[in-house]
């Protein structure tokens, strides 16, 4: 769990001087509450993970994607919509990719990123 906390601040520009999990979720979730252009891809989870333990605050507006190969991983966290796609050319993949994503892959900067993204993401089960 504090690999991850690290790695999300890390893409955020923040760092921590705490090393333990509860604060770090704090600042994860003051850094992350409110901003609605945020999506946060977690790739290939192996097991169930508490989202709001690790300071994502999905309640807020903050858009988290989850791809796992055990579909079990998304029963066990209670995960509300569970998307199994099977290979879809890239303007389909795009066009669903962007739909659950939101806004936040309309910017200029994010664009190429989403788009990598979202070609790793292809066939794999997908929540959002």
């Amino acid at each position: 769990k504090l690999n991850i906390q690290l790695q999300i601040g890390e893409q955020l520009g923040v760092t921590f001087k705490e090393n333990t999990l509860i604060p770090r979720a704090h600042i994860l979730r003051e850094r992350l509450r409110g901003n609605k252009r945020t999506l946060l891809v977690l790739d290939d989870v192996w097991k169930s993970l508490d989202i709001e333990e690790l300071g994502i605050p999905c309640e807020d507006g903050c858009k988290v994607l989850l791809t796992s190969l055990d579909k079990g991983v998304f029963k066990a966290m209670d995960v509300k919509e569970v998307r199994e796609l099977k290979i879809l050319d890239e303007g389909e993949a795009w066009i669903l990719f962007s739909h659950k994503a939101g806004a936040c892959v309309d910017d200029g900067v994010l664009n190429p990123i989403a788009k990598d993204v979202m070609r790793e993401c292809k066939g794999l089960p997908l929540a959002f």
